[in-house]
């Protein structure tokens, strides 16, 4: 009867020192992805820090008609004016958000009426 064929050193040969660091697991490691574990301490971690952003809770605006509303470029001139630095603005149910840096340099999520462009506070 014939003997299986055998691929690779025999059983017993000395492995070299390159071959034995390839196949270490230390070396797999480095390659292999995130596993389902890390993903989740990333997903948290990043849920954490999100939360900050939208930490305004519930702020409402005085409820005006959108045909009252004046265009959200008015207000962005405005505080342009006054020294802002906005970076982002949209628009919510009742109000403007603002994403900017203040006249004094203190980054800020603030919200503004659309009708007035009074600054509302929490």
């Amino acid at each position: 009867m014939n003997a299986p064929l055998r691929s690779g050193p025999r059983l017993g040969a000395p492995v070299s020192r390159t071959a034995r660091s390839a196949c270490s697991p230390a070396s797999q490691k480095e390659n292999t992805p995130m596993t389902p574990w890390t993903l989740r301490i990333a997903a948290l971690a990043l849920a954490t820090s999100a939360g900050t952003a939208f930490a305004h809770g519930n702020v409402e605006c005085k409820p005006h008609p959108k045909s009252e509303w004046r265009p959200h470029t008015e207000l962005e001139k405005k505080l342009t004016e006054e020294g802002w630095k906005v970076r982002r603005m949209e628009r919510t149910d009742t109000c403007y958000e603002v994403y900017a840096k203040t006249p004094d340099g203190k980054r800020v999520e603030a919200f503004f009426d659309p009708k007035t462009f009074e600054r509302v506070e929490e």
